[in-house]
């Protein structure tokens, strides 16, 4: 709303009122025409669609610059903090022309544990670096945003694996839930981005390690390094891939021998004949699960802050 007041012009001077009209309808017209848009899935608000306040929250962005050169942006994600004025937590970013494919940005914000979670009042903003003009603007849609009590542990298969037992208050001291289906390839690229999880679980159903971005893995590495838990679920035959991954120098040092058609463990609670992978540990890899008749097939080893363990079992195996 523009208030105005009376005043005496001056011959060849315009109103402060009219000024401030005039810059912002310049501001509005050049939003409208810009060749930037945004666009954010609710789904990528947070880890596996969920947002807990009271900590870092990751959000995945999409950018697209149809103009016809390289434009720097400031892409800012906007949220109200525990007094009620506005933050901006921003990344700036260079656009390459003419992309029909968008460019992806993650964002980082905590939001304050009084948010409301029902209707977030979350924006995304993006500007020109140099001029500070405005060229998108969309408001920020979560999926959930959860209680800060809550805890996480993420999974990046869609399969329960037999961890549902332990959601209950029976099993558990705290709110545990288990993001399931996260895509390694659609992890944050900041190690603070999976700061929720108190583990992640990666299973041979999802993406290889050697095909994820770069900047992911050196998140989870030092993710790790600085207190996360990393669960290694081998496949039962195949070229191994993770021993000659980008994460392969935190893994359980391992010789890997594989038993084919033998009694699973009582641990996973039946008789089933499955294939196993037995890892006898070297340095300073340490046995988790043994089985006396076919050897370890669970071995872990501390990595700084944190712990990276490794399973001999698939455990996305149908049997």
């Amino acid at each position: 709303m523009l208030n105005y007041c009376r005043m005496t012009d001056r011959p060849g001077r315009l109103p402060a009122y009219a000024v401030a009209v005039t810059l912002i309808m310049t501001s509005l017209v050049a939003a409208q025409v810009s060749d930037v848009t945004v666009d954010i899935d609710p789904g990528h608000v947070g880890l596996g669609g969920a947002a807990r306040p009271g900590g870092w929250v990751p959000m995945l962005v999409t950018l697209r610059n149809a103009g016809a050169s390289h434009r720097k942006v400031r892409c800012q994600w906007v949220i109200e903090d525990a007094d009620g004025d506005p933050v901006q937590y921003e990344r700036i970013v260079t656009l390459s022309p003419n992309r029909d494919e968008p460019q992806r940005v993650w964002l980082y914000a905590t939001p304050p544990y009084g948010t409301d979670l029902n209707s977030p009042d979350w924006t995304v903003q993006v500007l020109d670096d140099e001029t500070g003009t405005l060229l998108a603007r969309q408001r920020v849609v979560a999926n959930r945003v959860v209680r800060p009590q809550t805890s996480f542990i993420g999974v990046t298969s869609p399969r329960a694996l037999g961890l549902m037992r332990f959601t209950g208050n029976a099993t558990q001291h705290e709110q545990v839930e288990f993001l399931r289906s996260l895509n390694p390839d659609q992890l944050p690229d900041r190690w603070y981005g999976l700061d929720q999880l108190n583990a992640l679980i990666w299973t041979p159903d999802s993406d290889d390690p050697t095909s994820v971005w770069p900047e992911t893995l050196r998140a989870v590495r030092e993710w790790v390094q600085r207190g996360g838990h990393l669960v290694v679920v081998l496949p039962s035959f195949g070229d191994d891939r993770w021993m000659n991954s980008p994460l392969g120098d935190i893994m359980p040092q391992v010789t890997i021998t594989t038993k084919r058609d033998v009694y699973s463990p009582p641990a996973l609670g039946n008789l089933t004949r499955i294939d196993y992978r037995v890892l006898e540990p070297a340095g300073d890899a340490t046995i988790i699960a043994d089985e006396p008749d076919v050897g370890p097939w669970m071995v872990a080893r501390r990595v700084g802050f944190g712990r990276v363990t490794m399973i001999g079992v698939d455990l996305t195996d149908g049997r």
